[in-house]
């Protein structure tokens, strides 16, 4: 896959499985599993510092399109499904304002980009476990709703854009909630102070 790379580079191989549940649908199991990722990447002081690293910076909604893969090993397990390795989502977000934009792809008002995310949620197999992955507490963006986000294009991917430090490029800003479920404070700190640099922002776009 043409983001296998991306997401190899930026986690490590051990993940820690922290949860599974059985849910029955017309008398068939299905599993669902949970996996929590562990990466290394790029972190930030200060939201002046993400900003700078940010080819890509803008205001606007996630779309309902959303593509998740689910990366697996090839290691066959007890229960019969291969073992997982991560995951990501690229999603569909819309631009409502640019904020800075050097990255080289023309961006303005109302184009929609391609968005790769460091969770997924997905079937695997013969459809009978699903599969919920994240990266160091990522948590999808919620489709509709409208985020702040500091960004790089994809080096292997043009046209597709990564929140910068993987995990810390994305501000949601018609919640209080951090839409993360980490233990990093430093990145929960840059998410409380993106939010409330951007706030105001949300009403000079179009909704």
């Amino acid at each position: 896959m043409k983001y296998k790379g991306i997401l190899i580079k930026t986690i490590l191989v051990s993940l820690i499985f922290f949860g599974g549940i059985y849910i029955y649908k017309d008398n068939e199991p299905v599993t669902e599993q949970s996996f929590y990722g562990h990466g290394k990447h790029e972190g930030f002081e200060s939201v002046e510092a993400m900003e700078h690293k940010s080819t890509l910076i803008v205001i606007g909604k996630k779309l309902n399109k959303e593509e998740p893969t689910i990366l697996e090993d090839g290691v066959v397990g007890e229960d019969g499904y291969e073992g997982i390795m991560g995951g990501y989502t690229i999603s569909n977000f819309q631009v409502k304002k640019v904020i800075k934009n050097t990255s080289g792809q023309e961006v303005i008002k109302n184009d929609v980009i391609s968005v790769l995310e460091n969770a997924a949620s997905d079937t695997i197999g013969d459809g009978k476990k699903k599969v919920n992955y994240s990266l160091d507490g990522y948590e999808l963006m919620e489709k509709g709703k409208h985020y702040i986000l500091f960004m790089d294009e994809s080096s292997s991917d043009p046209g597709t854009f990564i929140p910068v430090g993987a995990v810390y490029g994305k501000a949601p800003l018609e919640t209080d909630e951090l839409e993360f479920n980490g233990d990093d404070k430093s990145v929960k700190k840059l998410i409380k102070e993106a939010k409330a640099k951007y706030k105001d922002k949300i009403n000079l776009v179009e909704n």
